[in-house]
């Protein structure tokens, strides 16, 4: 492909020796490479920005803390023990 792309250069830098069809052409492609790596690119930009947006769309309500904050068990036993503990003494 880089052979293809400087082609242009190439055909240019020999000036008389070239001909205009194979300068055109050497043109002719070099302009569509340009355009399929602008089209590719935007596509990577649209696939990465859509897959991160679908991602955090699904994964959002898995992440979300549907339930109240309550006390761990633990310390209302706690609590309990220490209370009886206090009236034995």
């Amino acid at each position: 492909m880089t052979g293809i792309a400087l082609s242009t250069d190439t055909l240019a830098a020999f000036d008389e020796l070239s001909d205009g069809i194979s300068l055109y052409s050497a043109n002719l492609i070099t302009s569509r490479m340009n355009h399929m790596y602008a089209a590719y690119s935007w596509l990577q930009l649209l696939i990465g920005a859509a897959f991160t947006g679908s991602v955090l769309w699904f994964a959002r309500p898995l992440l979300a803390d549907q339930t109240e904050e309550t006390t761990p068990d633990f310390i209302g036993e706690a609590g309990r023990m220490a209370g009886g503990g206090a009236k034995v003494l």
